[in-house]
């Protein structure tokens, strides 16, 4: 595994944060990028669960939409006809689908307050599994330095988003969260009902989708994955034990609580702060297209085009990698589930 912590980053950028941690995110991303979009295109819909939530956090402006981290575009893919213009911030991994009329690549690392100049104000900037790689030029575990250097990320963001414009960061929660935590001002933030257009095709999860409200959608969808016995994933354990080990590109990250990031939304001077952690779990037809997914989105071991490509030690071997801290079963016919959860965090500029 190649040497890629922020400490030596650091220090060939003269210390700067913001570069340190592009560095680090251009290192890995054009190492896996290929692999990554090779996976979302097999299986453009395994995550769609993900996307879910994002509909109960838009807000009543809808002219300008910033995709932070964008990498594909997948965060803003399910929303951005709900805007007049996206700007998918990512300088480097291709957008799959930037060729969308309302959508435009803008080249630029989402850590730099000069990526902003020439873009309107935001009514809504989403950064889905990124913000974990926001970080400062310690150790992996100075959390300290890291948090300073969110801080930063919070405000800058925070500064280009129009009045009343909403931060929606989605990341994968500190090792221990429970899936369900809530917290936040209840005061009418939230839509009664998801936005028109909301995904419900995902069987057998869909029934938790058509239901009205954030805390009924929470509870039936935490529900339905307890009937189906799905346990307490643990993406970020995952993350530090397995794709840190087995991927040549490493993986350097510091992981929040729901409480802690909703505190640092407030810190960084957000309102009507709202924290939430959903059970996403991604569906796939076999075992095997499940334990490809995961490997190539992830950048585990070494490239495989295709998931009959697999012999069956790896898939058995990364499958039960996958049961430990996620896990791996059979839903019902032709669906198998890896579990997975991710919190969201929505604050307002005042």
């Amino acid at each position: 595994m190649q040497d890629y912590g922020m400490q030596e980053v650091a220090i060939q950028q003269g210390g700067h944060l913001e570069d340190a941690a592009a560095v680090y995110a251009r290192r890995r991303f054009e190492g896996g990028s290929a692999r990554h979009l090779a996976a979302m295109a097999r299986f453009p819909a395994s995550r769609r669960l993900e996307l879910a939530p994002l509909r109960y956090l838009l807000p009543q402006g809808r002219s300008c939409l910033f995709d932070l981290f964008a990498g594909t575009g997948f965060a803003s893919a399910s929303i951005r006809s709900e805007f007049r213009g996206t700007f998918l911030l990512e300088p480097h991994v291709a957008a799959e689908d930037a060729s969308i009329a309302n959508s435009r690549r803008h080249r630029a690392c989402a850590l730099s307050a000069g990526s902003f100049d020439g873009l309107p104000a935001a009514d809504l900037a989403v950064c889905l599994a990124g913000f974990h790689h926001v970080l400062g030029p310690g150790p992996a575990a100075d959390r300290d330095s890291h948090r300073r250097q969110r801080l930063e990320a919070l405000r800058l963001w925070g500064s280009r988003l129009a009045p009343s414009g909403r931060l929606v960061i989605a990341d994968v929660p500190l090792a221990g969260t429970d899936v369900g935590w809530l917290s936040g001002d209840p005061s009418g933030l939230l839509p009664t009902e998801p936005s028109a257009g909301a995904a419900g095709d995902e069987a057998p999860l869909a029934d938790a989708l058509r239901r009205r409200g954030i805390e009924d959608y929470l509870a039936a969808l935490t529900a339905r994955c307890d009937e189906l016995d799905l346990g307490q994933p643990e993406p970020s354990a995952f993350f530090d034990h397995v794709v840190a080990e087995q991927s040549p590109y490493g993986h350097v990250a510091c992981f929040d609580s729901p409480q802690e990031l909703a505190d640092m939304f407030r810190e960084a001077g957000y309102e009507h702060v709202r924290a939430f952690v959903a059970p996403t779990p991604w569906l796939f037809p076999s075992k095997a297209d499940a334990v490809w997914f995961v490997r190539e989105l992830l950048g585990i071991g070494q490239p495989c085009d295709r998931p009959s490509a697999l012999k069956t030690a790896e898939v058995d071997s990364l499958g039960t990698d996958i049961r430990t801290h996620l896990d791996l079963r059979q839903v019902s016919e032709g669906v198998w589930a890896v579990a997975w959860k991710l919190m969201y965090v929505m604050g307002e500029r005042p």
